[in-house]
Formats: C-alpha cells, sequence, structure tokens
C-alpha cells in the first residue's frame, strides 16, 4: 500500500469517527451524554490531530490540537461543559466536518476565527488538587 492510498485510508476513517461525534453531540444536546460521551469526542479528534500530523497537515493538526485541548479541559472538569461551551464545541464540529471530507487546507484563514473564540476559556486558571488543597 502507498502512502497516497494509506492516507485516503486515513480520511475515510475520520468520517466515520466524525459521524460518531455527530451521535455524541447530538446526546450532548439532548441532555444524555456523560463523561463517556467527552472521550469519544475528544478520541476521534485526538485521532484525527495524530493523522494530520503524520501526513503533514499542519493547519489540520494545529486546529485539531486547540479543539482537543478544549475537550481535555471539559474531561478533566477544569471547564464545565455550559451552553455556550457546548455551542462552541459544536461549531468547532461543524468548521471540521467538511473540511475534512475535503480539503484541510482552509484552516489557514478559519483557524484564527475559532482560536479567538476558544482562546478566553484557556485563561481560565486550570484548578488541580494542589491549587485548592493550598487556597483552602
Amino acid at each position: 500500500m502507498d502512502l497516497d492510498a494509506i492516507q485516503q485510508l486515513f480520511f475515510q476513517e475520520c468520517e466515520e469517527g466524525l459521524a460518531g461525534m455527530e451521535e455524541n453531540l447530538a446526546a450532548l444536546r439532548d441532555g444524555g451524554g456523560d463523561g463517556e460521551t467527552i472521550n469519544a469526542i475528544f478520541r476521534c479528534v485526538h485521532s484525527i490531530k495524530g493523522g494530520a500530523g503524520a501526513f503533514g497537515h499542519e493547519r489540520l493538526q494545529a486546529y485539531t490540537h486547540q479543539y482537543e485541548t478544549l475537550l481535555d479541559l471539559v474531561r478533566n472538569g477544569t471547564l464545565a461543559l455550559s451552553p455556550e461551551l457546548l455551542n462552541l464545541i459544536v461549531a468547532a464540529y461543524d468548521l471540521l466536518t467538511p473540511e475534512v471530507t475535503e480539503h484541510p487546507d482552509w484552516l489557514a484563514v478559519r483557524n484564527t476565527e475559532w482560536s479567538s473564540r476558544v482562546r478566553p476559556h484557556f485563561r481560565r486558571p486550570k484548578r488541580t488538587f494542589f491549587r485548592r488543597a493550598v487556597t483552602k
């Protein structure tokens, strides 16, 4: 199997993962999601990031890295999944999906827009057990 065929397989797997993400995001919107739902979404984004890096899609890798970081903050409890944050996570999915299935180079322009929306969430101090114990 040559590199182009492997890359094509990667994008096919991305499409399958994105379909699973859509189901999990719908569950979250309907109030039926749990920690495993966020984990499943995170794993899909993580897989896309890894494949993008392996194939040299730097912009796609950068975008999914930010998306993955945001999901990790929700996963570990640093950020509560508010309706506003869920809308942002869904918007990130909406930007990612058609472009992964068509062409990832669009991210040069769109990545800046999304980054400006997500960056305020990264400025919140990460609560750790140590910090909570010290401040009490």
